[in-house]
């Protein structure tokens, strides 16, 4: 029998508890242990790690239990897996053809190689491209009316498409996995519409006014902004921020695209504060775990990494937060409507990821399931 007490209103407490992952008790009450990884109910335990190379996970005799019928005897369950950090979605496809990698994420160009070779993979739908704004009292992006000028200067269906390859759907929300309880149709008429002329105007009445170079000024300071990828996922996401670039300067925007490494992206968001616009995307499932990233404490005493502050989702969110489950739905979808309209986020792609198999079958969820790994010849 499990027991579970909140510590505050929780809406989805059903859902929260289902997703944590479980420690044994002895080791919850000795931090050495826990350091040590011990006291695991998992199947894998971390044998290895070669930091930004590759992590080494052992399977554990004493785990003999499993979904269903699960049988720990059963062939083709892997005593070791390891994990590489390969950055080239490129090269990830080259080592699963030639049979040296059994399983690797694929989301860009690259797939299309995998599915003609008929390759086994399982696919979710899942959150691929949202634009954030950094909203720093010291940015450019604090000012309401420039991020909604900007998003006006965007296409987003044209970086959909290239995010993507096409294959890409238009969010109705910023939950972008399953369960997503509410899944309300809010974005489309929250996004400001694509307008170059109004984005011009806007940005002309802004006083923001084109130099000799074409770039807008204001103050003697350029329209200038940094604009951060995560260069891990897939090549695609560089080709968009390259894309984003080349609208913006359409309306005079000077846009820098830089990729950030796995590592990279807490530095950044959560430490340095060194950038302007965001193509990372939050992954979550359920709208109150979106809360902390939008409200509260900034960085580096919170997770607020983009200085988020707005009342008409605090109150909306607040509100949904004490009704539970469905029944907030309706506060919840006007939290969401209220930080798109105010350009705090634009979602503009969801996409189906999928995980290619090489000699081998799985299924994933948030991630690949370790008892549903099967190596076959």
């Amino acid at each position: 029998m499990l027991s579970v007490r909140s510590g505050a209103p929780d809406a989805f407490l059903l859902e929260n508890v289902g997703s944590v992952h479980m420690v044994c008790g002895p080791a919850l009450a000795n931090a050495d242990a826990l350091a040590k990884g011990e006291g695991a109910t998992g199947m894998y335990t971390m044998t290895g790690i070669a930091p930004n190379s590759q992590y080494t996970l052992t399977r554990r005799k004493e785990f003999v239990w499993g979904p269903g019928t699960w049988d720990p005897k059963q062939a083709g369950i892997p005593a070791t897996v390891i994990f590489k950090v390969l950055p080239n979605e490129t090269t990830a496809t080259n080592l699963l053809l030639s049979g040296e990698l059994n399983a690797a994420q694929v989301v860009g160009p690259d797939s299309g190689r995998l599915r003609a070779k008929k390759l086994f993979s399982h696919d979710v739908q899942a959150g691929l491209g949202q634009i954030h704004f950094n909203k720093n009292p010291k940015k450019l992006l604090s000012d309401e009316a420039l991020r909604i000028a900007l998003t006006q200067g965007l296409n987003l269906e044209e970086l959909r498409a290239v995010l993507s390859s096409g294959t890409g759907t238009a969010p109705s929300n910023l939950v972008n996995l399953a369960p997503n309880p509410c899944n309300a149709d809010v974005a489309a008429a929250s996004i400001p519409a694509f307008d170059v002329k109004a984005a011009a105007d806007a940005l002309d009445s802004a006083d923001w006014k084109p130099g000799s170079d074409g770039i807008r000024q204001k103050n003697g300071a350029k329209l200038s902004l940094s604009v951060i990828y995560p260069s891990y996922i897939s090549d695609s996401f560089g080709s968009t921020s390259e894309l984003l670039q080349s609208m913006w300067k359409k309306i005079g925007v000077e846009a820098t695209p830089r990729g950030v490494d796995a590592n990279g992206v807490s530095e950044t968001l959560f430490g340095t504060g060194d950038w302007d616009v965001s193509l990372i995307s939050l992954g979550v499932g359920l709208p109150s775990q979106i809360v902390p990233f939008f409200s509260g404490k900034t960085p580096p005493n919170g997770s607020n990494f983009g200085y988020t502050d707005n009342a008409d989702y605090i109150a909306a969110a607040s509100s949904a937060a004490t009704k539970p489950g469905k029944e907030g739905c309706e506060d919840w979808s006007d939290a969401e409507a209220a930080l798109i309209g105010a350009a705090d986020v634009i979602p503009f792609a969801n996409s189906v990821v999928s995980v290619f198999g090489s000699k081998a079958k799985f299924t994933q969820s948030d991630s690949l399931e370790p008892a549903s790994i099967r190596l076959f010849k």
